[in-house]
C-alpha cells in the first residue's frame, strides 16, 4: 500500500519534469517551464528583462554579466544580462535578468 503511493508520486513528479526544457546560466544548467520578456519599471528606470519560470528552485544563480542560453521546442534565445529580481511560490519559480543584447 505504501510502495503504490509513493509509485503514484513518482509518476507525477516525473510528469511535471518531463514538461520542463533544459537552458544554461554561465555554464549551470537548468530546468524551465517557460520564458517571457517583459518590460519592468522602477521610478529609477524602464528596462526590458525576460523571466524565466520553472517548477524546480533554482540553485544560486550569478548575478551580472551573465550568458543564458535557453531552447524551447525550436527556438533559441542567447542573450547577456544582468539579474534583476526572483520571486517563489507553492511549485513555482522565477528569476528574471535584464535583456542587454538579444542574440
Amino acid at each position: 500500500m505504501e510502495f503504490e503511493k509513493e509509485d503514484r508520486i513518482r509518476k507525477r513528479k516525473d510528469k511535471k519534469l518531463s514538461k520542463q526544457f533544459e537552458g544554461v546560466i554561465n555554464d549551470v544548467k537548468i530546468k524551465f517551464l517557460n520564458f517571457r520578456f517583459k518590460t519592468h519599471s522602477t521610478p529609477e528606470e524602464t528596462i526590458d528583462v525576460i523571466e524565466i519560470i520553472s517548477k524546480i528552485k533554482f540553485q544560486e544563480l550569478n548575478k551580472e554579466d551573465v550568458l543564458i542560453r535557453l531552447k524551447k521546442e525550436d527556438l533559441t534565445v542567447e542573450i547577456n544580462g544582468d539579474w534583476k529580481y526572483g520571486w517563489s511560490g507553492p511549485g513555482e519559480h522565477c528569476v528574471a535578468y535584464s535583456a542587454k543584447k538579444e542574440n
